[in-house]
């Protein structure tokens, strides 16, 4: 493959590689990329093209070689030098497009600029000015998941080209449409990059899609990336109960032997956590019962999340935060408040345990004291 003039190279990757584990996903890679062209990674699925565009968007880390995004190094091994995706200036269009169902179509496009601080004023100006060129006009205050296919395909574009990026990345964003759209989203894409002038790699298995809007192309070979690491939080949460309880015993609530407890019996004369008492067992009954559970159903929850969402607002500009806040909890929030309460039932109906073993062995706790206190009331009256 020619080399690109230094003065006009839009990207370049040298000697990248990237393994997952045992798998090399990617292999010491190395390409440019000009200003103002299409440049198109064309392989079979799993080949290892979309970790590529990952790597440049900094949603991973190479570990290998070195990535510069206009003559600005962005990604380095050797140098130990990463730049976060939010300090990039990169535009990305994921293949499920990333439409976040909370927002309207002016609050998708206007987002990445919210967050580089633009003036109001401007923000309107810029996004009717987008939102007109694709023609999306008259279309600001509808729910982006009222939109067809191609809408959604045109307002993801608007969204990565609002803030006028260096690069726009495309991560096969043609692949959920229909033949006959997906050949009016090619034709569409093609002029509006020729009007804007903006640099773009794209990622497709489609020959068709390569040679029509390609000026250069990449053949990638097949390689499978493995990820899993949320698994681990989804089991972990299973020991989680065994783990606190051992906790609060160790730590905090035995008057005798809890580590906290003791310490400060030294400067206060005794300790104020007792396993006994009402808020020791409120204490363990929470951490173990309502926590455990929280966790253990809020990590599918989150596993099973579109993961394009929330890169999608990092590639936007977005920092974690940011992200948190504006994306990943609104999206979550249903999920989050169901498991709230249903963790809160869990945790008072193992109160009941007590209401058994409290009376026989004195544990004069929550229920028990209620029973003592009824008791007392009966034989008063």
């Amino acid at each position: 493959m020619g080399t690109v003039s230094a003065a006009v190279t839009a990207l370049r990757l040298d000697h990248v590689s990237k393994l997952f584990g045992s798998v090399r996903a990617v292999v010491d890679v190395s390409l440019e990329v000009a200003r103002g062209e299409i440049f198109t990674l064309l392989g079979p699925s799993a080949c290892g093209k979309t970790t590529i565009l990952r790597l440049v968007a900094g949603l991973e880390r190479p570990d290998a070689g070195e990535i510069t995004l206009r003559d600005r190094l962005v990604a380095s091994v050797a140098r130990r030098t990463f730049v976060a995706p939010h300090r990039r200036n990169l535009g990305m269009v994921a293949q499920s497009h990333a439409i976040w169902p909370h927002m309207t179509v002016f609050e998708h496009v206007a987002y990445p600029l919210e967050l580089r601080g633009v003036r109001r004023a401007t923000v309107r100006e810029r996004v009717t000015a987008v939102l007109e060129m694709v023609g999306l006009a008259g279309l600001e205050t509808r729910p982006a998941t009222m939109l067809s296919g191609g809408q959604m395909q045109r307002l993801a574009l608007c969204r990565a080209l609002v803030y006028e990026p260096d690069l726009l990345l495309l991560d096969e964003p043609f692949s959920s449409l229909d033949a006959k759209l997906r050949e009016q989203m090619r034709v569409e894409v093609k002029l509006l990059q020729r009007r804007l002038g903006v640099t773009v790699l794209f990622v497709t298995h489609d020959q068709l899609e390569a040679l029509s809007l390609s000026d250069r192309r990449l053949l990638a070979r097949t390689d499978l990336p493995g990820r899993g690491w949320l698994e681990f939080a989804f089991w972990a949460a299973f020991f989680l109960p065994t783990l606190t309880v051992t906790l609060s015993w160790i730590l905090l609530l035995d008057p005798e032997y809890g580590l906290i407890n003791v310490a400060l019996a030294r400067v206060l004369g005794r300790g104020p956590f007792d396993i006994y008492s009402f808020w020791g067992i409120v204490w363990v009954h929470v951490v173990t019962g309502s926590l455990t559970v929280k966790v253990i159903l809020l990590t599918p929850a989150f596993r099973n999340m579109n993961a394009a969402f929330e890169e999608a607002s990092y590639v936007a500009g977005g920092t974690t935060l940011r992200t948190a806040l504006r994306i990943t909890v609104p999206l979550m929030a249903p999920a989050i408040l169901s498991v709230l309460l249903l963790g809160t039932m869990v945790s008072m109906q193992t109160f009941e345990v007590e209401q058994v073993l409290g009376l026989p062995f004195r544990f004069f706790v929550f229920s028990t004291s209620m029973m003592r206190g009824r008791s007392t009331t009966g034989r008063t009256c």
